[in-house]
Order: C-alpha cells, then structure tokens, then sequence
C-alpha cells in the first residue's frame, strides 16, 4: 500500500528544508503560519518520524531522516512535474512556433505544403502575440 502523501506536504517540507524557519516558508507558500506549522505536523504524525528539529519558536534544522526525505520528496515533485509535462505534450498534436514580422508580407508560404504537410491552424494576422500554432496533418 502507498503512503499517504499529498503533494502540498511535499512542497511544505521542501520550503521548510530550504528556509529553515517557519515564517518565510510560509510567506513563500503564501499561507498562514499556522496552517504551514499544521502541514508539517501532518506529515510527521502521520508518517512517525521527525524531519525538523525545532532549535527555537521558528527556527528548524532537518534531522538526518529529513535529508533522507528531503532528497526523496524531491524527486518525487520532478517526477509528477514530468508527469504533467508529457502528458501535456502529448494531449494534442499542436506545434507552436515564433515567427517573424515578414510572415504577415501578402504571398508569404510558411512552407512549401511539398515540403511540410502543415495546416496553420490561425492567421498570423489574427494573432495577439508572436506565435502560431501548426498542426501536422
């Protein structure tokens, strides 16, 4: 069975490992101070070990399990990132491309359709910013 773990105590125990007090890390997670304290209790009731050493009212210092998960919830969050990113990726076959000022010149081909089987899937005049979207055909 997997350990109960959410993504927000992960993300928490990370910020707490790198700020070492409590009050920035919870600025940096934009969320009271309270409830970041809560996050982190959380996750060492719930798992049974202790990843902070509380050296004064805010201060911490990760104990040598903390490395341990330290090192590992951050893995963790690169590989959920990645998750997302492929699958993103390949959720639709659009490639999007900068283009140039002399794409919106009257006769200009993008490719020639022998070359690149694109179809552009907006104008370049219709366009609010400097890309566009192909898609392969």
């Amino acid at each position: 069975m997997f350990p109960r773990v959410e993504v927000r105590h992960l993300q928490a125990v990370l910020v707490l490992a790198e700020e070492l007090n409590f009050t920035r890390a919870a600025d940096r997670l934009h969320i009271t101070q309270s409830g970041f304290s809560k996050q982190i209790n959380e996750v060492e009731a719930l798992h049974k070990f202790q990843l902070f050493i509380r050296t004064n009212k805010k201060n911490v210092e990760l104990t040598e399990v903390g490395r341990i998960f330290v090192e590992e919830a951050r893995l963790a969050i690169w590989h959920i990132d990645r998750a997302v990113h492929a699958a993103r990726e390949g959720s639709d076959s659009i490639l999007t491309i900068g283009h140039s000022p002399d794409a919106t010149t009257p006769g200009f081909r993008p490719f020639s359709q022998s070359v690149c089987p694109c179809t552009l899937n907006s104008a370049f005049s219709s366009l609010a910013s400097s890309q566009a979207s192909w898609s392969i055909a």
